[in-house]
């Protein structure tokens, strides 16, 4: 499956770029790229459709994101 990200503070699109914003869109989720299944109550994130992401401009690596969100109390990393 993949997964999709959806809150009040993700982005509204893609700047003057209405083609881009709806192939990464869909009723209000973002496409992250990210693969990854459901077991329970857990999430896992098994691997990627993107190696990047640029934010406002910003390259933003995959690995430097799990790494932050790995000190973030009760995520808990696979490795």
């Amino acid at each position: 499956m993949e997964a999709g990200h959806r809150s009040p503070f993700n982005a509204s699109g893609y700047y003057n770029n209405p083609e881009a914003t709806a192939r990464s869109f869909r009723d209000g989720w973002y496409g992250s790229g990210d693969l990854g299944y459901r077991a329970g109550s857990e999430h896992y994130v098994c691997g990627r459709r993107k190696d990047m992401f640029i934010v406002a401009g910003v390259n933003l690596y995959p690995e430097d994101l799990e790494k932050t969100a790995g000190r973030v109390p009760g995520v808990h990393p696979a490795w």
